[in-house]
């Protein structure tokens, strides 16, 4: 039985061609999933961003945004669709943590939508809490929020 490559996470830049493609395939997909709505929400102002690879094959992306003092946010979490199923999205969350704990925050919060029913599922399996809509999204009636905290002391501020 053939076993399935590791997965690597590495940080980069906005402007690691990995990046712009995985975030381009990532908006073409919310495109295609709300095709009445093609508000993509702020731009993207990322601390960090976190690529995912497997084989040396970036599959995965994921930001790190600075939101608010002590919180973060993550935006854009994406994989191909060959890379799917396989432990990519959770290893870009657990990347994403660690390097949210490495800048000192507190907590990290993300919006997904109505339509990405995997994401939910995803975001609940791995210990995120349902909070309300903020900011940008706080009246955007196909959102849901999360958040999680970093640290053990870290009071979630819904």
């Amino acid at each position: 039985m053939e076993s399935t490559p590791p997965v690597i996470t590495r940080t980069a830049d906005a402007a690691d061609p990995d990046v712009r493609r995985l975030v381009a395939a990532a908006e073409d997909e919310l495109r295609r999933r709300y095709p009445e709505d093609d508000d993509l929400g702020p731009e993207v102002h990322a601390l960090t961003w976190v690529l995912a690879e497997r084989d040396g094959r970036a599959v995965g992306v994921i930001a790190l945004c600075p939101l608010e003092d002590g919180v973060g946010e993550l935006k854009r979490l994406y994989v191909a669709d060959e890379a799917r199923r396989g432990g990519v999205a959770r290893a870009l969350l657990s990347a994403a943590e660690d390097e949210g704990r490495a800048r000192g925050l507190r907590a990290l919060r993300l919006e997904t939508g109505t339509r990405q029913p995997e994401a939910i599922a995803l975001y609940q399996r791995h210990g995120w809490a349902s909070i309300a809509p903020y900011g940008y999204w706080a009246e955007h009636p196909m959102t849901r929020c999360y958040e999680k905290p970093l640290v053990a002391d870290a009071v979630a501020s819904a």
